[in-house]
């Protein structure tokens, strides 16, 4: 039996600094995670997300800060965007990317954290756009270990040209995205990207979907 136990240890060890290395520069791709948007706009459509987050306003993250990923001890390591990007223009290049997809125009914008919505529909003004649709990311992190819980607070409103709000939708919560015994991280870079498409969905429905026509 203590032959069997001191065979099994080394291979628990090597799995466990395993795990450990590949906890460390792990990104995350919202670039490309275009979601399904069903409404066809006749005008060019600006969008853009605000980053709000209270790490990200206060800088003590930067702005590819997308969330951790634990190591086999549970020790915390940041993951951040593969185009090195603000998690923000990211998320604003996929649903731009998703309306001109579907046969629409739209701008993506980059928006600073303490921007005024004033401005950010006055550049989008200036750009051509129509309209302007900007998210507000109060919260929006995922942390995996074995399983990838997501956190999210956000808000959209859409704008006329003249500035009046023409709709608006939020959605808050916390989701369990599944689990990987094997795999956590792969499963991860997936289920985060499909969580963001059906987030994205959701906001972008309804009243929302109508004031973009």
């Amino acid at each position: 039996m203590m032959r069997n136990a001191a065979r099994v240890i080394p291979v628990i060890l090597i799995s466990a600094v395993a795990l450990h290395g590949c906890a460390i520069g792990y990104q995350f791709n919202y670039a490309e995670a275009e979601p399904t948007i069903r409404t066809n706009p006749k005008i060019v459509v600006a969008v853009g997300f605000q980053d709000r987050r209270p790490a990200i306003v206060s800088q003590k993250k930067p702005p590819d800060y997308v969330g951790v990923l634990r190591s086999s001890l549970g020790i915390p390591y940041s993951v951040t965007t593969e185009s090195e990007r603000p998690m923000a223009d990211d998320m604003a290049t996929a649903v731009a990317g998703a309306i001109e997809r579907d046969g629409g125009k739209a701008i993506a914008l980059s928006i600073a954290p303490t921007a005024s919505m004033a401005e950010i529909v006055r550049d989008a003004k200036v750009r051509g756009a129509g309209t302007c649709m900007v998210f507000t990311l109060r919260d929006w992190q995922t942390d995996t270990y074995m399983s990838t819980n997501l956190v999210y607070d956000v808000a959209v409103d859409v704008f006329d040209a003249d500035g009046k709000i023409t709709a608006s939708n939020k959605i808050k919560g916390e989701d369990n995205l599944g689990f990987s015994f094997i795999n956590p991280r792969g499963h991860a870079y997936y289920a985060v990207e499909d969580a963001f498409k059906s987030k994205i969905g959701v906001l972008v429905s309804g009243d929302v979907a109508k004031a973009l026509k």
